[in-house]
């Protein structure tokens, strides 16, 4: 969560021309895709962790150097595009987000569970991986379950074909240095052979139903992680 510093809440009395929707799991590439979809026009005010009960209103996480309060609603108000992220929900509680914000594209973001889940061991080795809601996030992407999205991104295909990151934010992605116009640099397909002597990753790896569905949707990934363990 960001700081109570970094912290922006303002009420917007009316929607602006385009409102986007992005969620995905923690460390899926969500914030990559929704800095990529702003990267591409217009002036944009990002929603960081929306949930359902602020309504038309949400918290604004500005990547890069502190702004005061004047400037945050400058943008705010001055933005076209309003991007609304949220991450770690189910399916269905992604819906009452949507319902209660109703942009005009959903966005959901999807990566594959060995990856994924390496990435968030790597970051916070304390805090388990979800992958009974990783499963319900793969069960949505393959239309076995209600999904909000009305497009889904293969973060795996998408990160191989999006050589240019935004260039803001903290974290490897954003930082402005080791990434920059080259994200096919980034570990996002063997990130999981870092993680093969981690016992947290390996209960996440080895759980029939990631590797179900995992198979089903990155079969020669999921054959070398298989061969591997």
């Amino acid at each position: 969560m960001p700081s109570a510093k970094r912290r922006r809440y303002f009420d917007q009395k009316t929607k602006p021309s385009i409102a986007y929707a992005v969620f995905g799991m923690r460390r899926s590439g969500h914030h990559a895709v929704a800095h990529w979809l702003y990267d591409m026009g217009c002036k944009c005010y990002h929603y960081n962790c929306a949930q359902a009960d602020l309504g038309y209103r949400g918290v604004f996480v500005y990547h890069g150097d502190e702004i005061d309060s004047a400037h945050d609603q400058e943008s705010f108000t001055d933005a076209r595009l309003h991007i609304i992220s949220t991450e770690n929900k189910t399916p269905s509680a992604v819906m009452d987000v949507v319902q209660a914000w109703r942009p005009s594209r959903v966005v959901g973001v999807i990566r594959d569970p060995w990856n994924n889940a390496a990435s968030h061991v790597a970051k916070w080795s304390q805090k388990s991986f979800d992958w009974p809601m990783w499963c319900h996030h793969a069960l949505a992407f393959l239309g076995c379950e209600p999904s909000p999205a009305g497009e889904w991104i293969n973060y795996n295909e998408w990160a191989g074909t999006h050589s240019r990151l935004h260039p803001s934010g903290k974290g490897s992605s954003f930082d402005r240095k080791d990434y920059l116009a080259c994200a096919e640099d980034m570990a996002v397909h063997s990130r999981w052979k870092t993680m093969l002597n981690n016992p947290a990753w390996r209960r996440i790896a080895t759980q029939e139903k990631v590797i179900e569905l995992g198979r089903e949707i990155w079969p020669d990934l999921c054959r070398q992680v298989e061969d591997a363990l």
